[in-house]
């Protein structure tokens, strides 16, 4: 057990508890909450923990999927805001009625090796804004997510091939978004082209205004993206500004807004994750308008940390 000021973080993991200990059902000001999948959740209160850890149950006969199913349409769940799968390796799947979980904003699937894709009913948490998919050996297929997603990542997900179209409608209402899949290098062309669309049409919405307050459409817009090298797709989306110089000059019109939408794509060779706390890379642009004769305006720098 942890503490921070008034919040509790309470990890019960790899004990020989099959049920959660009634002592604890009580308790007030719990954080995290980590646990054995286990149907002894069911008793736990409502806004018992905002935060749940789960991890393979402890010698139980019934399919794991099946526990699930029945552990998340109850109290304990339903104001859950992070929910987190820790090295379940017996978690083939998740439960398709995952969607009860109306609140929950981060879901995290960390070295559950056998899980081979997200369910259908994904879509339909429209609270979700981020989902990290961690050393997930047999991960394969991402389906589409809801349209309130900011953040997906997948990390080191080496059957990962398929992706659908990642949202159906990109929020309007946010103007950040980041999409990795890191060392996920058996992606194919049509998920590749799959998150650019993704992409553009994020770059589209800024560009056009369409539904940003007018001082904020212009304001410090990142959408960052990371993808394996392919570098035939990407000469294709960016093909008259393709370029290797550490620097590049591009011409507009002179009635060009340039002010309205400014697009960079970083192609990094042989990228591999590695733990932001041992590390860090920064990579970003400065931008300059053009006035005259040695005459620059600055417009614009962007970093882009721990990448």
């Amino acid at each position: 057990m942890m503490t921070d000021h008034s919040k509790i973080r309470l990890f019960l993991p790899s004990t020989a508890l099959s049920e959660v200990p009634s002592t604890i059902m009580h308790l007030k000001n719990i954080e995290w909450f980590g646990f054995n999948i286990s149907y002894s959740l069911q008793k736990l209160p409502l806004n018992f923990a905002s935060k749940i850890a789960l991890m393979d149950p402890i010698k139980h006969k019934d399919d794991t999927c099946i526990m699930l199913s029945r552990i998340l349409p109850t109290s304990v769940f339903f104001s859950l805001k992070i929910l987190n799968f820790n090295k379940c390796k017996r978690l083939s799947k998740l439960p398709d009625n995952i969607y009860v979980l109306q609140s929950l904003q981060v879901l995290q699937l960390v070295s559950c090796h056998v899980i081979t894709s997200l369910p259908k009913s994904i879509k339909n948490l429209q609270q979700l804004i981020d989902i990290l998919i961690l050393d997930c050996e047999m991960f394969q297929y991402v389906p589409p997510l809801p349209p309130s997603i900011l953040y997906f990542n997948a990390i080191n997900c080496k059957s990962l091939e398929a992706v659908s179209s990642l949202t159906s409608e990109p929020p309007r209402n946010k103007l950040y978004a980041s999409i990795g899949f890191c060392n996920c290098t058996k992606l194919d062309d049509d998920a590749y082209e799959a998150v650019l669309k993704d992409l553009k049409s994020r770059i589209e919405l800024v560009a056009n205004n369409d539904g940003y307050p007018h001082n904020e459409a212009n304001n410090g817009n990142k959408f960052l993206y990371y993808l394996p090298s392919k570098e035939s797709i990407i000469n294709e989306w960016f093909p008259s500004y393709y370029c290797r110089e550490a620097s590049i000059i591009v011409e507009v019109a002179p009635d060009h807004k340039i002010s309205s939408c400014l697009v960079g794509c970083i192609l990094i060779s042989q990228y591999q994750y590695f733990n932001i706390w041992d590390k860090e890379v920064i990579f970003g642009w400065k931008c300059y308008l053009k006035k005259g004769c040695n005459e620059w305006e600055w417009i614009e720098f962007l970093p882009i940390e721990n990448t």
